[in-house]
């Protein structure tokens, strides 16, 4: 939490100070870009690093008892989802002639692309409304969705593909480059979550739960709401024209938290999906 409020105020006066217009280009490094990026380097390489190094600790709970907090983060996780492929869609055919930056959406490849991400999208949603509905039921632990659960890591991964495409330095676009890396670590979250709540080869996933949930929720937050200050206080201009203030970003953070508090339970503590205890044998 700590580290989340002190990101997000250092990023945004990024908006409000360092910013190019359009373009997200730092017009130069001060001390404002050096604390936010070695923050967030120190942020992420200490969730991975309590994630793996209590690795044997950590289990995923698959019983199927009612948890209405994880139904109803799911069921707004999904609205999320669709706010964010009629975004996609929208700027398909955005055009950035008029900047120092293009992108391959404006080619009819990456229109295709796009169309791509948006049908993704769509069953990505659909899978976090219908785990939604389980969760507030409790009918199910989720396990049978074993395709479906797959939706959100598909979609994730063609965003991904679709910010290398730019013609742009991602390195140079602080924007681009903080979705990349949110990108990235959702992949990893939702491949571990998938294994998890589907019970296919779940062993040694509860980790990257833990890790990837608390860097991907920090990444997501700060994809999000910085941008979302600076649109409001008039200042949208310093965003790169791409990279808008995605609300899915923020319920992404909000599913990754719940499913860590949620979910991962001590090891010894695993129960089955009828909701009796498992007694855990020795693999030595």
């Amino acid at each position: 939490a700590l580290g989340a409020v002190l990101t997000l105020a250092l990023r945004c006066t990024h908006y409000f100070t360092v910013l190019e217009e359009h373009t997200g280009f730092f017009t130069e490094i001060n001390a404002y870009v050096i604390a936010f990026y070695a923050l967030l380097i120190v942020c992420v390489l200490f969730f991975l690093l309590i994630a793996f190094a209590g690795r044997k600790n950590y289990a995923f709970d698959t019983g199927s008892v009612r948890r209405p907090v994880s139904g109803l983060v799911s069921l707004l996780c999904g609205a999320g989802v669709f706010v964010s492929v009629y975004g996609e869609y929208s700027a398909k055919d955005a055009d950035t002639s008029a900047y120092t930056v293009s992108s391959a959406l404006s080619s009819s490849a990456g229109a295709k692309v796009t169309y791509v991400i948006c049908v993704l999208g769509l069953i990505a949603a659909v899978w976090f409304i219908v785990f939604g509905i389980t969760m507030l039921t409790g009918k199910s632990n989720g396990s049978v969705y074993k395709l479906l659960a797959l939706a959100p890591v598909l979609w994730c991964v063609a965003r991904l593909v679709v910010r290398f495409t730019r013609t742009v330095s991602y390195l140079k676009v602080s924007d681009l480059f903080l979705e990349m890396m949110a990108l990235a670590a959702y992949c990893i979250f939702f491949m571990a979550f998938a294994r998890c709540s589907s019970q296919v080869n779940p062993e040694g996933s509860p980790k990257n739960i833990v890790g990837f949930g608390f860097a991907g929720a920090l990444l997501g937050l700060v994809c999000f709401v910085p941008r979302l200050v600076a649109v409001a206080s008039g200042h949208a201009d310093a965003l790169y024209i791409l990279s808008r203030a995605d609300i899915s970003d923020f319920t992404l953070a909000l599913f990754m938290l719940t499913a860590v508090f949620a979910r991962i339970v001590p090891a010894g503590s695993l129960i089955k999906a009828d909701g009796t205890p498992v007694k855990e044998e020795s693999k030595e």
